[in-house]
């Protein structure tokens, strides 16, 4: 599953519904369930199970009502080699963020991993937070995508753990009006794999 994915899951979700109508997506929701046994919200976290499920009910030329559903949820573009660049502007998607940032301990794990890869040990070491919250925090992070797999380390005790980064970096949050917009970047890792990302990037 990809973690930019993960993050925009819930605003695809709300956009699917509105763009096929409620009948429809009660259709898609129940051939979600009898194909792979979960939720709506987690087919579209892992975006190539409904887009599965999207071809085998509406035919191979679903890629446009795809595009169109990505369209209300962000933009992007190719940036460097290493960086793309995404404006989030689907409301529920938006919240999600603000919730997540707006948290002061989530905020500070998220800030712990931006710029290099921690475990969840070496997070409750360098922040001195209880290692039971902490890992229940970075668990829901990473369901939520906000959280990315990036690699792995050796613990005190000689264990391998797993490494984590944010999935984005430079988070903007600007209001126009009665808009909200969430400028970020995102290493071209994430963005390459990106259902989401490679639906509307120009």
């Amino acid at each position: 599953m990809n973690s930019l994915d993960a993050v925009v899951a819930r605003g695809v979700r709300v956009s699917l519904e509105k763009d096929l109508g409620y009948k429809t997506y009660e259709r898609v929701v129940r051939e979600v369930e009898k194909m792979y046994g979960i939720s709506m919200l987690a087919a579209v976290a892992d975006f190539g199970k409904i887009d599965m499920v999207l071809r085998r009910l509406f035919g191979r030329h679903v890629s446009v009502l795809e595009a169109r559903i990505f369209e209300r949820v962000l933009t992007a573009t190719h940036g460097t080699d290493a960086e793309a660049a995404v404006s989030i502007i689907e409301p529920t998607v938006i919240s999600g963020l603000l919730g997540a940032y707006g948290d002061v301990a989530k905020k500070a794990i998220l800030d712990a991993v931006v710029s290099s890869a921690l475990s969840i040990p070496d997070i409750v070491t360098r922040l001195d937070t209880p290692k039971a919250s902490t890992y229940i925090r970075v668990r829901q992070m990473i369901q939520d995508g906000l959280l990315r797999h990036a690699g792995y380390s050796n613990a005190n005790d000689g264990r391998r753990v797993s490494t984590y980064r944010t999935t984005m970096t430079g988070l903007l949050f600007e209001s126009t009006g009665d808009t909200l917009r969430v400028d970020a970047r995102l290493p071209m890792e994430v963005a390459q794999y990106s259902y989401a990302f490679n639906s509307v990037a120009t």
